[in-house]
């Protein structure tokens, strides 16, 4: 062993192998059933007609996108609108918007080269979503509440009946009711056997913005809140609730589009991605797939449609996204144990290498050896101290196994420099990511290293790096073994101190959540430190072959965000 980790060598053999794990992952993404088309614009809904999506735009506008091979999307069409596109439904020839203030918008779609706007009907709210039954387009228009329009001639679309119902925000149709979504306003459900003079007839109590809901038989899934409700509405004067589901708890973020395939629900959570829900006993749904497209600071899911085997995602400026539905359900999970357990071997060879690297290990218990710490190689105890880097990529999704998303100490900040060129080829990426990284990153480690030489004591020195590693590793196999029994829940879901000091007046009333946030923030910050220890250590004993050795390790790791940061 020791003679295959010199340490001259180590360093490079690290990187040739971390590069080839690259280079496969790469591979990988281009076999998985995952496609991309990023939209001018920011993507808000979407919906599949044949072997095209309509996605609607905030800025205004409808794309079409042809997905014969849903791998590869590309755009074939494009009409612009005057507002904000909310909402799309698709009936025969004729695309029809909820276009914000400027009611619903119909789009001639014959030739989906040549989309082109034919007519229009205002509405006096705010149009949100709209869904095409028969001759029929029903307008949740927020503070204008139902309203229903004759669509026979798409060209002169009229409206013919209203339901008063505040703030309507989603609607569902199922035989003659219509189930409509409202924020702060309960779950309405109106009866439209008369489109002329449509009626309310019963609702569900329900207490924060509810954007989605859909109906398959007897059950309405609807938003509440952070919540999913599962209803039964055999009765629809006397709706029931049967059945919750809490993905997680985040005060910005909650249920937003929701699709119902099967037993299966499909719904988008915003920053927190998608969530695959099986209702086949809708007492007790249980997650069986997930995809969290913004685990390295990435899109955020909006609108959402379910067709064949794959599943399209409106996600805001990151335009519309595929996914194989059985990769959500199956593959997901085992892809990222896979990857994640191959990081958590090369951080483990990083410590074996350094582990044998030791020469003259000097004991900090004794003062002689602590006063020739500048001739002595770095001691076995202190060296990568944390692994805290152990996959804080951001892998918290899918198997969340480690705690963060900040694999860098200034991802965030890096991450907000990279939009400014995000049309750029994906290279300057990793040419920035990098080089930005490392200069601000020393930056940093200047500051700390002044306040760590008034305040850490040598045993602080020893021991702090190890505790956070232990607690990072006993992190990482309480999630992987959440996963490997079909458990989604993360034991440190989300939580950072910028999460925390941002939704501190919300975590107060949960002393519970309060309690977890904070033990949450101790760690990612002692787990920097630790990091900031672990080199400045190295840096003080003159160590340079570990030094470069490790800032190799540290920018593989910076590597791989970038990557996954474009990629996935």
């Amino acid at each position: 062993m020791p003679s295959l980790l010199q340490i001259k060598k180590a360093p490079f053999l690290f990187f040739i192998i971390g590069n080839l794990i690259l280079i496969t992952f790469l591979i990988l993404t281009i076999l998985l059933p995952f496609g991309h088309y990023r939209t001018p614009g920011a993507a808000r809904e979407v919906t599949i007609a044949g072997n095209y999506a309509y996605v609607t735009e905030y800025d205004g506008g409808l794309r079409i996108i042809d997905i014969h091979n849903p791998t590869l999307p590309w755009e074939v069409g494009y009409c612009d609108t005057p507002e904000h596109g909310l909402g799309v439904a698709v009936a025969g020839n004729y695309a029809y918007i909820a276009n914000d203030a400027y009611g619903l918008r119909v789009i001639n779609i014959t030739n989906p080269s040549y989309p082109s706007e034919i007519g229009y009907c205002d509405s006096p709210g705010h149009a949100h979503r709209v869904v095409v039954a028969e001759n029929l387009a029903y307008l949740a228009d927020d503070e204008g509440g139902l309203r229903i329009i004759n669509i026979t001639d798409p060209s002169s679309p009229s409206e013919i009946g209203f339901c008063s119902i505040p703030k309507a925000k989603g609607i569902a149709i199922a035989g003659t009711y219509a189930y409509v979504a409202t924020s702060g306003e309960n779950l309405r459900i109106v009866n439209i056997s008369d489109p002329l003079n449509p009626s309310e007839v019963g609702y569900y109590p329900t207490s924060g913005w509810d954007y989605g809901v859909a109906v398959t038989g007897d059950y309405a899934c609807v938003a509440d809140n952070y919540y999913l409700r599962i209803l039964n509405i055999s009765d629809p004067t006397n709706p029931i609730k049967i059945g919750d589901y809490l993905a997680y708890y985040d005060p910005a973020w909650g249920p937003y589009d929701i699709k119902i395939v099967g037993t299966y629900v499909f719904v988008t959570y915003g920053a927190y991605g998608l969530r695959i829900i099986d209702i086949s006993n809708p007492i007790q749904p249980s997650e069986v797939g997930i995809y969290d497209i913004n685990m390295f600071g990435g899109p955020t899911a909006y609108g959402i449609a379910v067709a064949g085997e794959y599943v399209y995602i409106a996600c805001d400026e990151h335009g519309l996204l595929t996914r194989g539905i059985n990769w959500c359900i199956q593959g997901y999970s085992v892809f990222w144990i896979f990857f994640g357990v191959i990081i958590f071997g090369m951080n483990i060879f990083v410590l074996i290498w350094l582990w044998f690297s030791r020469n003259g290990t000097p004991d900090f218990t004794n003062e002689k050896d602590v006063k020739s710490i500048g001739k002595q190689r770095a001691p076995s105890h202190i060296i990568d101290g944390t692994l805290s880097l152990l996959c804080m990529m951001g892998i918290y999704g899918g198997i969340t196994f480690i705690i963060l998303r900040i694999e860098l100490i200034l991802s965030v900040f890096i991450y907000y420099v990279l939009l400014i060129i995000e049309m750029l080829y994906p290279l300057i990426y990793l040419i920035l990511g990098v080089g930005v990284g490392i200069i601000l990153f020393s930056i940093v480690l200047t500051g700390l290293k002044r306040v760590i030489r008034k305040t850490m004591t040598r045993k602080i020195l020893i021991y702090l790096p190890l505790i956070f590693l232990g607690i990072n590793i006993f992190i990482f196999l309480i999630n992987l073994i959440s996963i490997w029994f079909q458990s989604t829940v993360s034991l440190l879901y989300y939580v950072t101190p910028f999460t925390t000091f941002l939704y501190w007046n919300e975590l107060v009333m949960d002393p519970i959540l309060l309690i977890w946030h904070l033990f949450g923030t101790i760690i990612a910050l002692g787990s920097i430190i630790s990091v900031g220890i672990l080199f400045l250590t190295l840096s003080k004993r003159r160590d340079s072959t570990n030094l470069k050795g490790l800032t190799i390790y540290y920018l593989f790791q910076i590597e791989l965000y970038f990557l996954f940061l474009i990629f996935i």
